[in-house]
């Protein structure tokens, strides 16, 4: 008599490997992700997209802007990890407070913008990011859209930390200002490549 395998039912689907904060700051630690750009969201482990020309140029503009609006208050990160539940997500710009001279690690506590320039990964940008920005507690996420000459801001995280209460749309002819640098009024064009 030949014993037959196993059989496979629905409870036994093959389920993603999540990886913790300190597993992927490791690997990166041994040159796994050497010459690759990934970002760790949700426990997963995701190939970030090119950048181009607009989106380099919308990064500087973005970089420029922000640190005069947060001049004495706050300070810009470029393109670096924020700490989230279950990520290290690289935003395009964080803004954290105070001075970086007060962090001699990188920063834990949230940020209070995170903004994300968009072309290639609008959904993405739009539908995944802002339930991890908001349960980490960041009071505001942009995301500067390239392709529609928009910026989307979220505000407020609410109440369970799922998403964000106030979710506006403004154009090339609208301004924009950070709440934590309310006195810094932006022209959404200025920020546009």
């Amino acid at each position: 008599m030949t014993a037959m395998p196993p059989r496979m039912t629905d409870t036994h689907e093959p389920r993603p490997r999540r990886w913790s904060i300190e597993e992927y700051d490791r690997l990166g630690d041994l040159g796994f992700f050497r010459d690759q750009r990934v970002e760790l969201i949700d426990g997963e482990i995701l190939e970030m997209s090119p950048v181009n020309w607009p989106h380099i140029v919308a990064v500087k503009k973005l970089d420029v802007a922000l640190t005069a609006a947060f001049a004495g208050i706050g300070w810009t990160s470029v393109q670096n990890p924020v700490i989230v539940p279950d990520g290290e997500p690289e935003p395009d710009i964080a803004v954290h407070p105070g001075r970086l001279s007060d962090y001699d690690k990188k920063p834990t506590d949230p940020p209070v913008l995170v903004v994300e320039v968009s072309h290639m990964t609008l959904k993405h940008d739009l539908k995944r990011k802002p339930p991890i920005y908001a349960r980490a507690d960041v009071p505001e996420y942009w995301v500067l859209d390239l392709e529609h000459r928009l910026l989307h801001v979220f505000r407020t995280p609410d109440a369970s930390g799922a998403k964000y209460d106030l979710q506006i749309q403004l154009g090339p002819t609208d301004r924009v200002e950070p709440l934590f640098a309310s006195s810094a009024s932006m022209l959404v064009a200025d920020l546009l490549p």
